[in-house]
């Protein structure tokens, strides 16, 4: 939300407070909160991650996804990679770095029941 209220501050000259600030990045971490999600593969920025991780400053849920933007090959191991790592859901929003790995990730992810 501090990156919303800078983001208002430069472009149009208004001084806001983050806190009232409400991005779908926030919302998208405040219903992870409420549904109990520990572990999330995410396509998008690093304000969404950061909002998903946030929201539960106690005990941070683990989100997986920033990193992949610089992953290209999908290797004959990638399938069996993911048979241990179970998500409880995928969140998806603005990626500049998507590519068809993380797309591959979080579908490899639903399939195996990720919400």
């Amino acid at each position: 939300r501090r990156g919303g209220a800078e983001f208002i501050k430069s472009t149009f000259g208004y001084n806001m407070d983050p806190e009232r600030y409400f991005s779908t990045a926030y919302l998208a971490g405040y219903y992870a909160k409420t549904q109990k999600y520990k572990r999330m593969y995410a396509i998008g920025t690093k304000g969404l991650i950061e909002e998903l991780q946030g929201q539960q400053k106690e005990n941070p849920p683990i989100v997986l996804g920033l990193e992949d933007g610089k992953k290209q090959a999908i290797d004959k191991d990638f399938f069996a990679k993911l048979k241990g790592e179970k998500m409880d859901a995928v969140i998806v929003g603005k990626d500049e770095q998507l590519n068809y790995y993380k797309i591959a990730y979080a579908s490899q992810c639903i399939l195996q029941g990720s919400k």
